[in-house]
């Protein structure tokens, strides 16, 4: 189904929920889950993509988590794209100031190894997506998780916190060689 009927869908279930008198609690995603293999050489992989809204349904973004591993450091991005809002019965493409907070952790038998910030920050009409990269470290062989979490803010409806764009956990499994 394409993006527009996706949303056009969505809408609907929004105004239906208001003719009721209720309350838009949010659009909720499953969590994007993929896995990946690094055996010494250098690889590149990437999470599923992420479809995410804000709490009140208003602002929209696809969210991805890439890694690639050289040595015993991983590189990762965390990136945003297609950032929308809503307003006056269409959708448009951002181009007003948003900003990504985001937090990659490594895990390794369920516990923390190693975390680090994911941040970027985009001025108006600059585009419709964001990046944030950092690395972290995976000191020995064995089955890694990435685990990252992203708070988008700004974009037209910036005044109210129900329209920040809160991902649900993004995981890229990694077994390092």
């Amino acid at each position: 189904m394409g993006r527009g009927r996706e949303k056009r869908g969505n809408l609907k279930k929004f105004l239906a929920t208001l003719a009721v008198g209720g309350i838009v609690a949010g659009i909720v995603a499953a969590p994007a889950v993929s896995a990946a293999t690094f055996d010494g050489r250098i690889e590149h992989r990437c999470s599923s993509t992420l479809s995410q809204y804000s709490r009140d349904g208003w602002q929209y973004a696809k969210f991805f988590l890439c890694a690639e591993k050289v040595g015993s450091t991983i590189s990762f991005t965390l990136s945003v794209k297609s950032l929308e809002y809503y307003w006056g019965w269409h959708w448009y493409n951002n181009k007003y100031r948003a900003v990504l907070k985001g937090r990659v952790v490594l895990q390794r038998d369920g516990r923390t190894v190693d975390s680090a910030a994911a941040n970027d920050n985009m001025w108006g009409g600059k585009g419709n997506s964001l990046q944030g990269a950092n690395t972290i470290t995976a000191s020995a062989p064995g089955v890694y998780k990435l685990v990252a979490q992203a708070d988008v803010t700004g974009l037209y409806w910036s005044s109210d916190r129900d329209s920040n764009i809160v991902t649900e956990p993004i995981t890229l499994e990694l077994v390092v060689n």
